[in-house]
């Protein structure tokens, strides 16, 4: 069931975040299915797309007027973080290049420097040094893909021999 709620707040701020102010009838939680982006489950819940509207306010992810709702800068962020979690290399192929990927991220950012780390771990890189990672997969566009989400890019190097 949890999943299942998780999957409906996903779609949501997915919604809100393409099409920016969406104006639905609360009565109406199907109005998902429209986009195509809700084919695991027949017919969402009245109780839990409700439920999950709800979470998202109270967690200040959009903002819920009589006739509107409207993603939040929160809410946005909290879409990318949805979105990192399913970058994976596609094609884990050698070519002989090595890719090096080098950083020097301020310590107010520290939060999306573990993030960022924990990712690379997880898609294939391996720690040379604290901030300098390698791998020999082509991946520079989930790389910059992830950079983009974390707002990191204007603190990392990425060198391709």
């Amino acid at each position: 069931m949890k999943e299942k709620t998780e999957d409906i707040r996903y779609i949501i701020l997915a919604t809100l975040g393409i099409f920016g102010i969406i104006f639905i009838s609360i009565t109406a939680p199907n109005i998902l299915q429209i986009f195509g982006m809700y084919s695991n489950y027949k017919k969402v819940r009245r109780q839990n797309f409700k439920r999950s509207l709800v979470r998202l306010k109270e967690r200040k992810l959009i903002i819920m007027n009589n006739k509107s709702i409207e993603i939040t800068r929160l809410g946005l962020d909290e879409l990318g973080k949805y979105n990192l979690k399913n970058i994976k290399i596609k094609s884990k192929i050698r070519d002989g290049k090595t890719r090096l990927l080098m950083f020097d991220i301020p310590v107010q950012l520290n939060k999306r420097r573990g993030l960022l780390t924990k990712k690379l771990k997880e898609i294939g890189f391996s720690c040379v040094q604290k901030s300098v990672w390698e791998i020999n997969y082509d991946c520079e566009k989930e790389v910059f893909e992830i950079l983009s989400i974390l707002k990191l890019e204007k603190f990392v190097r990425f060198i391709i021999y």
